[in-house]
């Protein structure tokens, strides 16, 4: 069964964007990324540090390793037939 609708945050099917920051002093969200500023946008406050919880992994569905993996590295390959996929990210 697929999905209704993409959520970007899933990571089902595609690598899941990053979520943003929240501002502990006036509440706003903010993307770091984006702004290339480590402070809120709003009211300037230096924002707390996200913590990274992807790992490299070694995915089954092309047979490469992947920094930001989606579910699809946990699908093994039809026939044993290693599938590119568009969406991988290389190691550093």
């Amino acid at each position: 069964m697929g999905c209704w609708a993409c959520n970007p945050y899933c990571g089902r099917c595609k690598p899941p964007i990053k979520r943003p920051i929240q501002c502990p002093v006036c509440q706003k969200y903010n993307f770091p990324e984006i702004s290339k500023s480590e402070k809120c946008l709003k009211c300037g406050t230096i924002l707390p540090k996200r913590e990274e919880t992807s790992q490299t992994v070694l995915c089954s569905y092309s047979g490469l390793f992947c920094a930001n993996p989606c579910l699809k590295h946990t699908i093994k390959a039809k026939d044993n037939i290693l599938m590119p996929c568009q969406r991988n990210t290389p190691p550093e």
